[in-house]
């Protein structure tokens, strides 16, 4: 059971949480947020990944996440 990972505390009502799973006693979290106006004018939105350890409660930037793309 997740208690100590709150997801308001990651959402802080700007942002979205897009997908969680969790895996070795830690909730994973991708965030959406949109960078329209830090990139381009075009409307886009990135998933930024973030990690918590259930037994801390502290989300953190997930930098060991790795992304696959498919070849297209």
């Amino acid at each position: 059971m997740v208690t100590a990972c709150r997801s308001e505390c990651l959402e802080m009502n700007k942002h979205k949480i897009v997908r969680v799973h969790l895996k070795d006693g830690k909730v994973h979290a991708g965030v959406c947020r949109n960078v329209t106006k830090a990139i381009n004018e075009k409307a886009l939105s990135h998933v930024f990944p973030f990690v918590c350890d259930k037994e801390i409660g502290l989300w953190e930037v997930d930098e060991q996440a790795n992304f696959n793309c498919d070849k297209n």
